[in-house]
């Protein structure tokens, strides 16, 4: 039995990395790929998506923006790894004040932007079993 593909969404506003993220994920995920934030709330509210890989350089809302955003909306449990070309530490340490499970540099390679994701689908995955459990004992 085959099973189900974990959804991911990836934000960014250069085609040529959301292209690089698509031919390295397109086989083991169901991929959603938008340029910019409003986009990404059209799919968040059409799909039930697992992951978010977030861009911090944009226009307009900044990947810190969107990611403060979505922690302070009905999207908070969704893990969200920021990727990017960023060098500065304390970009690093920002994203992960405003919410990010994770941080990849750019250009990265598949087998670790794999790794890194399948880990936070199973940590997510883990505490949503974990507060469903607790929720059955406290009932």
């Amino acid at each position: 039995m085959k099973s189900k593909k974990n959804a991911l969404l990836a934000v960014d506003d250069n085609p040529f990395d959301l292209n690089a993220i698509r031919s390295m994920l397109e086989h083991d995920y169901n991929l959603y790929l938008v340029t910019n934030t409003s986009d990404m709330i059209t799919v968040l509210e059409r799909e039930n998506i697992d992951l978010i890989l977030m861009d911090i350089v944009m226009p307009a809302i900044d990947g810190f923006q969107a990611v403060a955003m979505l922690k302070k909306s009905k999207f908070a449990d969704i893990p969200v790894i920021m990727v990017s070309g960023q060098t500065d530490f304390e970009d690093e340490y920002k994203a992960f004040e405003c919410g990010a499970v994770d941080y990849i540099r750019k250009p990265f390679k598949k087998e670790l932007l794999i790794r890194r994701i399948e880990l936070h689908l199973a940590l997510h995955r883990n505490k949503h079993e974990a507060k469903t459990f607790t929720e059955c004992l406290e009932s």
